[in-house]
């Protein structure tokens, strides 16, 4: 009973709820004790019920929570369960995800959009978490969920002479809809400013972000991007301004959260970007290496200017574009410290070991290959 509760059934397969619905039919109920009991006794009844349904619940949870932590499987189960309804999409977006704010990503954005024919939206509607959402619609689908039944090209004869308690659209109308969000906030648009491809950058969206676009788009291109965090954090914290990863429940107002969500995000990229065909690069040898500029131009099949071509430009309400530079704005060392703490190993293996900008950074990953 132990190893069924904790999620097997001794067989080495995963106990999952839809195995439990068959427990009234097993010897656990089919025997002479147990129906004269449910037969003679209202009470033991109940007991056996809350038995039953205890151990229902149980592992139901404990399926549900693992389930929704593992959307590339969610995907792979769509994929495998639905083949003629995942469709594709010939569109080719590019998207950039940077490790955090301040890291070069709207540099890179304007780069990418000086060819003239990409349009790279900047943080849309970062608050509302778009991509988040809607994302998080396919954490439910696995093997067993939605049951084939509730499909209404299942149905047969008069809709109102059926059990239409669970009557669904199909997965293929699902996934097209989805599209067709993309589609009309991020393409149509980009269009009526004369580009014809279209993408977005963030400074808070992981891979998984990135597999749910590429499950939509599998052409899509992905340019994972980082800086040196203390560099990044000294014009972060010049702003004296806080943001969120995710609104309103997790917000980065300090050199402990600015940091640990720089060590999430790239180790998440270094892991998991080359089997997304993405770029992974640092920002200073994107800024400097012509080469790297380069690869960017061919990954995304674009000529684009280089970084150097286009002006400065400083951000909205602040009044000197190079004041983050300025000697009052350095980090004192109980910033430095903070940082250093935690960042851990992460920072120095990428060769950051603190400020200034000017750590040559590790070269872009040879894995970066276009999808």
């Amino acid at each position: 009973m132990v190893k069924r509760l904790n999620g097997s059934d001794g067989s080495g397969r995963a106990l999952r709820v839809s195995r439990l619905s068959g427990l009234k039919n097993s010897v656990v109920y089919n025997n002479k004790l147990v129906t004269y009991i449910l037969n003679n006794s209202p009470f033991m009844t109940h007991v056996l019920e809350d038995m039953y349904r205890t151990v229902h619940n149980r592992v139901l949870v404990a399926e549900a929570r693992k389930d929704a932590g593992n959307l590339a499987g969610r995907l792979a189960d769509i994929a495998t369960r639905f083949p003629d309804q995942v469709g594709t999409s010939e569109a080719e977006p590019v998207f950039v995800f940077s490790a955090g704010w301040r890291s070069g990503s709207t540099l890179l954005q304007r780069v990418l959009m000086s060819s003239g024919e990409i349009m790279v939206w900047g943080e849309p509607y970062s608050r509302a978490n778009l991509t988040g959402t809607l994302l998080n619609q396919f954490r439910s689908f696995t093997v067993d969920w939605p049951r084939d039944y509730f499909f209404a090209d299942t149905f047969s004869g008069e809709l109102s002479e059926e059990w239409v308690a669970n009557i669904y659209p199909s997965v293929g109308d699902l996934i097209e809809s989805h599209r067709s969000f993309f589609i009309n906030l991020f393409e149509t648009p980009a269009r009526a400013y004369g580009r014809q491809r279209w993408g977005f950058k963030e400074a808070r969206l992981g891979t998984e972000h990135a597999r749910y676009l590429k499950f939509l788009y599998p052409k899509a291109r992905f340019i994972f991007l980082y800086r040196n965090p203390y560099s990044a954090y000294k014009s972060f914290r010049h702003y004296i301004k806080g943001d969120f990863i995710e609104w309103p429940s997790r917000p980065v107002v300090s050199a402990r959260s600015f940091a640990r969500t720089w060590r999430e995000l790239v180790t998440d990229y270094e892991k998991n970007a080359p089997s997304l065909g993405g770029l992974f690069i640092a920002y200073e040898q994107f800024l400097k290496d012509p080469a790297v500029h380069q690869q960017v131009c061919d990954y995304v099949g674009a000529g684009l200017k280089l970084p150097r071509e286009l002006s400065v430009i400083p951000a909205h309400g602040q009044k000197d574009k190079s004041e983050s530079w300025q000697p009052e704005n350095d980090l004192h060392w109980w910033e430095k410290s903070v940082l250093r703490h935690e960042l851990g190993a992460t920072a120095k293996r990428f060769g950051y070991n603190g400020p200034p900008d000017g750590g040559p950074g590790r070269a872009p990953s040879a894995a970066s290959a276009r999808a």
